[in-house]
């Protein structure tokens, strides 16, 4: 019976010649979520396992995409790294999405956690100080927070109201089809008679 090698036992796993020379990364990227960003009326990103695959020496060759179940078992090493460095995912608006502050602010406040828009507007008073002006942004984040929500209530009220309106003209429209079908039924009665 033959005995597999490291190399076979490797290609059955995924991987494939030549990938130990390759650079290979996955990070995690926020992906804009349309459906939940239009129900909730402002922008919603979503983290998603990204990979970067490229080759040494050429910057014009490489893919960056959304991670695929091959790519985790073709780079399990890699994926594994990954995983031991990722910390939690948020869900939400990223601060880096939001046109008021200004990207210094940005890093300054993902070096304390703050990565959306969402954690800042729930930073408690007591983690506030340890940032100077972050109150000041914490109330702008509330703010901004709450009038998305109200835009969200009331493009889904505008929303309602035009159903109502639709409904209504079918509403009518089906009331004339039974009262035109009544009336030629009771013609064809008398007709009959």
């Amino acid at each position: 019976m033959e005995q597999a090698s490291l190399s076979m036992t490797a290609m059955a796993m995924g991987e494939q010649p030549g990938d130990d020379s390759l650079l290979v990364r996955f990070f995690l990227h926020a992906v804009h979520n349309v459906d939940k960003s239009e129900v909730e009326g402002r922008p919603i990103f979503e983290e998603k396992e990204h990979v970067e695959i490229k080759s040494p020496g050429n910057r014009k060759s490489g893919v960056a995409r959304v991670a695929r179940p091959r790519d985790i078992e073709r780079f399990p090493r890699h994926y594994a790294a990954f995983k031991n460095r990722i910390g939690d995912v948020e869900d939400g608006t990223p601060i880096s999405e939001w046109t008021m502050i200004p990207r210094s602010l940005v890093e300054e406040f993902a070096y304390f956690n703050i990565r959306t828009i969402e954690s800042l507007a729930a930073v408690t008073d007591g983690n506030a100080m340890s940032h100077s002006g972050i109150h000041k942004w914490r109330t702008k984040a509330r703010a901004w927070l709450e009038r998305a929500a109200e835009e969200a209530d009331g493009q889904a009220i505008e929303a309602m109201k035009s159903e109502n309106e639709e409904l209504k003209k079918r509403i009518e429209e089906l009331g004339s089809q039974v009262s035109a079908l009544v009336m030629s039924q009771a013609e064809a009665s008398v007709e009959e008679s």
